[in-house]
């Protein structure tokens, strides 16, 4: 039986990457969508096409639309964070949904 001493691959240098939460996930999408983008090269030129077709802006608004939904505002995301603190602190709070309560 052999035993291996060294591993068959290089490792690879640990990535950083850096999350900041007051980084508006928007900005690229906006900026793609205002012409002021400008990619690396093409294939990040193609991500962000194919990212940003699905979003429009409207009065300085990032609004995501769909074939059948209505239009979704785009919020940032500590307004996200607040909004569920909001929705889960009131009458969503409890999570029992709809079945315990119908007769």
């Amino acid at each position: 039986m052999r035993k291996f001493t060294k591993p068959s691959t290089k490792p690879e240098k640990a990535k950083q990457i850096n999350a900041i939460a007051s980084k508006d996930w928007r900005s690229p999408i906006m900026a793609y969508i205002r012409r002021h983008f400008e990619p690396a090269d093409e294939k990040e030129g193609k991500r962000m096409f194919q990212r940003a077709r699905s979003y429009t802006m409207s009065e300085g608004e990032l609004y995501k639309s769909g074939v059948v939904a209505p239009r979704l505002k785009c919020i940032t995301i500590a307004e996200g964070q607040e909004l569920l603190k909001e929705i889960h602190s009131g009458l969503c709070g409890s999570h029992i949904g709809i079945r315990p309560l119908v007769p």
